[in-house]
């Protein structure tokens, strides 16, 4: 398995919003001070 470093920010790639642990294709995620997540559907 390769992970893939966001350090500084990146993008998750397009996937499917059906799933996953929150059914909405969701998966785990850390966050620092001064990080956001933005949903780019909304």
């Amino acid at each position: 398995m390769q992970v893939t470093p966001f350090d500084g920010g990146g993008y998750t790639g397009k996937r499917s919003r059906s799933g996953a642990m929150d059914g909405k294709g969701g998966f785990m995620a850390l966050l620092h001070p001064d990080e956001m997540v933005i949903d780019h559907t909304k």
